[in-house]
């Protein structure tokens, strides 16, 4: 290699890195982009309607096993999520009860491992009371 050709393989090589780390950078934009649009969800859910299932379940399970409650039979019929931001979600829960729906507001965090949901104790006081 002649001294004149050392600066110009010297540059290839500072063009290649540079185009790897634009095309890196791209790439996580393109990941970043993804995950704002739809939304972040953690890793034990592939979907934001398994999400919104676990939720389901998790509720049926306390109307059921709440000796105050399991009486009334009430029934999760869905819940419906939007991200809100990091691992937060609000969203609304169907729950039937005397064969009529009543919307329930939720929020919800889920961290990949564990999911809580939280609702407000008030909005059951119809479904409870029958009205």
């Amino acid at each position: 290699m002649t001294l004149a050709s050392r600066p110009r393989a010297r540059n290839e090589q500072k063009k290649r890195g540079s185009s790897l780390r634009l095309l890196l950078l791209l790439i996580a934009m393109a990941i970043g982009a993804w995950g704002f649009l739809d939304g972040w969800l953690p890793a034990m859910f592939s979907t934001k309607a398994d999400l919104e299932t676990s939720v389901v379940q998790l509720m049926q399970e306390k109307f059921d096993s709440t000796p105050q409650i399991a009486s009334y039979h009430l029934y999760v019929n869905k819940v419906t999520l939007i991200h809100v931001e990091g691992n937060r979600y609000k969203g609304i829960a169907t729950v039937i009860a005397n064969g009529h729906p009543y919307d329930v507001p939720v929020d919800v965090t889920a961290d990949g491992k564990q999911v809580m949901y939280q609702m407000d104790t008030s909005a059951l006081m119809p479904l409870l009371l029958g009205n």
